[in-house]
């Protein structure tokens, strides 16, 4: 029967991630995925000459932030190539508008003269800005539990400053910005200001767990595919290893989950093996948002956008609540769009073009969503109107597919970043089950979707390594 130091369960970012920086550190690695390819949502397929990213992704910091720090960790900083991105610019109403996200008050200034708010109001948002990059740790920490909308409100009414700010969180938490925890917008910006410009892998984004994955190999780890976990064993409230789905047993005294929480405790394990307060915490935790995708390739490049932010209204409170309490399709929908082509011209065959976006809404158990596809590709189609002469095939994805994936009721994220799930309420990476560990934009961490994830391997490694005193 193999045995290893450490089986890792799923090849996620933060699977992939925490695997390397182990097997760096001499321990010996087996990761397990279930499907035939890796990255879980951080993933890319090919067709007809495209590479095609699973779904829509951005990536605020880059090489700067934690998917690169991992890399630094096990001296292999250069295994990604980066192509540099600015922050992408916001698409109001028609009028395209850059962002501020700058520490420099003259360079700051200089943006907002652009933006639709008038000249008496233009200090509420400096006072934004201001706070965002000065609030010491104690006080950031103390806006865990305030919500973006609530804690704006203090500073200004003005709706232009909330329709951006709302759909700037919208778009990195995949939830209403009157759910989202303050502090964890505020480190973002942070991030992103530190950073100095955000990225793009060449090969698209799958390029980030293959690289992870070469550390894994590189320090003697051992990477099996299609091989699914059909549950955790345990033996005297200890993890003792895993059973495959074929029935094939490995030992190993720790598991690090990269499948989920829920999926983990309820699923792989089972209740009994956990306090009854444990497990009620856990079932009670909620996923972010889930979205609509659309992957359009087209026969010339009709666009040098690489991405951009659409706004269609100046009321986000009602928009989100008009999804999410009344279940109805706005006119025209919030868009997170990003032209992978323009950033690696390798994604698409030559003088070909791939434009991606994706659209947030709460999961539902409806099969149907090609009214939801429509005004997605209609609203789209006004802010590029050559699409559908040169539309080569569309793919589309809906929550029902995030679902079928990887579960979590379709949530883009994985556990919502809420007022009530951040900072110490944060599910934490060790388990109350000896041996049992958590990694993935599912426990600790920070950050927007796969920097979250990176962030949580980061310290998951950290708490492993203390744990066997490494």
């Amino acid at each position: 029967m193999r045995s290893y130091d450490v089986i890792i369960i799923g090849s996620g970012i933060g699977g992939t991630g925490v695997g390397a920086l182990l097997a760096y550190k001499g321990l010996k690695i087996l990761l397990l995925e279930k499907h035939a390819f890796i990255g879980g949502r951080c993933s890319s397929y090919k067709k007809e000459g495209f590479t095609v990213s699973s779904y829509v992704h951005a990536f605020s910091s880059s090489d700067k932030g934690a998917l690169g720090e991992i890399l630094r960790k096990i001296e292999m900083p250069d295994e990604i190539d980066w192509v540099q991105q600015s922050i992408a610019p916001l698409n109001f109403k028609g009028t395209e508008i850059n962002i501020p996200v700058t520490s420099d008050i003259k360079k700051f200034l200089e943006v907002v003269k652009q933006m639709p708010i008038p000249p008496e109001e233009l200090d509420d948002l400096l006072k934004v800005n201001m706070s965002m990059v000065s609030l010491s740790l104690k006080k950031l920490r103390a806006l865990d539990n305030i919500d973006i909308r609530s804690w704006l409100s203090q500073y200004t009414s003005n709706k232009f400053i909330h329709t951006m700010m709302a759909f700037l969180s919208g778009a990195s938490f995949v939830i209403p910005y009157y759910e989202a925890s303050t502090s964890e917008y505020i480190r973002i910006i942070r991030n992103m200001i530190t950073a100095g410009h955000g990225g793009y892998p060449r090969g698209d984004c799958i390029a980030i767990p293959q690289a992870y994955c070469r550390g894994i190999e590189k320090y003697k780890g051992t990477i099996r595919l299609d091989s699914g976990v059909q549950r955790i064993l345990v033996e005297n409230n200890e993890i003792i290893g895993v059973e495959l789905i074929n029935g094939e047993v490995i030992k190993a005294k720790i598991i690090i989950s990269n499948a989920g929480i829920k999926n983990t405790v309820l699923n792989l394990i089972g209740e009994k093996h956990f306090d009854k307060n444990y497990v009620d915490y856990v079932k009670q935790l909620k996923y972010s948002w889930s979205a609509i995708v659309l992957k359009i390739a087209l026969d010339k490049k009709i666009t040098d956008k690489n991405a951009f932010i659409y706004f269609p209204t100046d009321n986000p409170t009602e928009y989100f609540r008009q999804i999410e309490k009344e279940g109805q399709i706005p006119e025209s929908l919030f868009l997170w769009v990003v032209i992978p082509s323009n950033l690696d011209p390798s994604l698409a065959p030559p003088g070909k073009q791939l434009i991606c976006c994706g659209s947030p809404l709460p999961y539902s158990k409806q099969e149907d969503w090609k009214k939801w596809l429509d005004q997605c590709y209609e609203t789209l189609v006004n802010l590029i109107p050559d699409i559908p002469k040169h539309q080569l095939w569309i793919d589309t994805v809906t929550p029902t597919d995030i679902e079928r994936m990887v579960g979590e009721q379709g949530a883009v994220i994985g556990i919502a970043q809420t007022t009530d799930q951040v900072g110490e309420k944060r599910p934490p990476i060790k388990s109350p089950l000896k041996g049992l560990y958590f990694v993935g934009a599912e426990a600790g961490g920070w950050g927007i979707g796969t920097e979250l994830a990176a962030n949580s391997a980061l310290e998951c490694a950290k708490i492993v390594l203390n744990e066997l005193k490494m």
